[in-house]
């Protein structure tokens, strides 16, 4: 049926060493390179191991196994040479399932234990190895040695075993023994047998409680627990705009990813409450009252829910300007200007207008007179002189308005 038989080989006159007999479930489709030290690349591989290990005559003609590199395991590509060697191939990877485990609640779900088991799976990271859907990295194509490799693992293809593949867990609680030489009788010792694992017996029988309870109902591995804060947010800034304040900071990091931002807010000067999220590094307070002083602070989040050190306080008073005063234009009346301009416009109304002026230079002038309307006589002009006039209109909360175009006044 393509499960396990209990069995630890030797294989060392094939160039390898002790190996324990892989459970065929789940490990003829997807799963990269086959065998504990991934030897074969292919299942058609198979074929030497039948004529060198059962003694058997195998699936393909002698001619055709001889050919070119095709004899040796990582050789020449056995598929496709053999009609019976590729059905027996196509077998193995139809074995794409795996039984419900008896271990889990009547209902399918995981026991109490095995749900804490999970936990601990997360906790101590196991997904780095035994990850993805298969919970297993072996399409990856990597070896790893946990501290298991002794003299009788012997070798990899006659050379150097730097590393052992990683095989599934799923329908662990039916494979006994554990590891590549089976020198675990119990999924206990295989766990214990980890450089680096050391667990409580309470958090020991937990995780075993999982592993006896993964089988299809367990979508995929489990990430670890992030536990790792976004970095503070930095060069946090505020500006006005159009009667709104404008946040914006420099990019948080985080090991897995920043989700996003937090805003705070208060009215006293004081760190405040949450009030909004952003998902970019940049955010728009539309709900401010004009002249009403905010504090502000951000912090960053991710998906795990861990916050990072709150950015520093910035505190900023919404305010909306009058629009600047166009149009300034002057005429003589009986030798002094006369300046008029078009009206400026207010969220709530315009107050005034002041007139600044310099004297022969286009350049900021001091405040010479003030209006409630849109023209002013400048009484104090002298005639034969050149003057360089603009226009602030003000409201009454005391908001300026940009300063208008100047314009140059030649008195005769």
């Amino acid at each position: 049926d393509g499960g396990q038989d209990g069995r630890v080989w030797d294989l060392t006159g094939m160039g390898e060493g002790l190996r324990n007999t892989i459970n065929l479930h789940g490990s003829g489709a997807d799963d990269g390179k086959s065998h504990w030290s991934q030897n074969f690349d292919e299942i058609q591989d198979f074929e030497g191991q039948i004529r060198a290990l059962s003694g058997g005559t195998g699936l393909m003609s002698n001619a055709d196994f001889n050919q070119g590199t095709r004899s040796l395991p990582l050789g020449d590509p056995k598929a496709g040479i053999s009609a019976d060697l590729d059905a027996l191939a196509a077998y193995v990877a139809s074995l794409n399932s795996y039984a419900a485990s008896p271990y889990r609640n009547g209902d399918g779900t995981l026991t109490a234990a095995g749900a804490a088991g999970r936990t601990v799976f997360q906790q101590q990271n196991c997904a780095a190895c035994h990850s993805g859907v298969e919970f297993t990295d072996s399409d990856n194509n990597v070896l790893h040695d946990i501290g298991t490799l002794k003299a009788s693992s012997g070798m990899r293809l006659g050379g150097p075993l730097t590393g052992i593949d990683t095989q599934t867990l799923r329908g662990a609680w039916a494979s006994a023994p554990y590891l590549h030489d089976g020198s675990a009788a119990t999924l206990s010792q295989a766990i214990q047998a980890h450089n680096g694992v050391s667990l409580s017996s309470g958090a020991l029988s937990n995780l075993v409680a999982y592993l006896n309870q993964i089988d299809a109902s367990e979508v995929t591995a489990p990430l670890p627990i992030d536990t790792t804060k976004p970095t503070k947010p930095l060069s946090f800034k505020g500006t006005l705009s159009n009667g709104y304040v404008n946040l914006s900071w420099a990019a948080s990091t985080d090991n897995v990813g920043v989700t996003g931002y937090y805003i705070y807010r208060s009215t006293d000067g004081t760190q405040g409450p949450v009030i909004a999220t952003s998902g970019s590094t940049s955010w728009l307070d539309t709900t401010v009252t004009e002249g009403v002083a905010y504090t502000y602070a951000v912090a960053a989040f991710d998906a795990a829910g861990n916050v990072s050190a709150r950015s520093g306080l910035k505190t900023h008073t919404p305010y909306l300007a009058p629009t600047q005063p166009t149009n300034l234009i002057w005429t003589n009346v009986g030798g002094l200007p006369l300046l008029s301009w078009t009206a400026s416009t207010d969220n709530v109304g315009v107050a005034g207008y002041y007139i600044h002026r310099s004297d022969g230079v286009k350049a900021l002038g001091p405040q010479i007179g003030q209006s409630t309307q849109t023209s002013w006589l400048d009484t104090s002009a002298q005639s034969g002189q050149t003057y360089y006039y603009y226009v602030i209109a003000y409201d009454a909360a005391g908001y300026t308005s940009a300063k208008s175009a100047y314009r140059k006044v030649v008195l005769p």
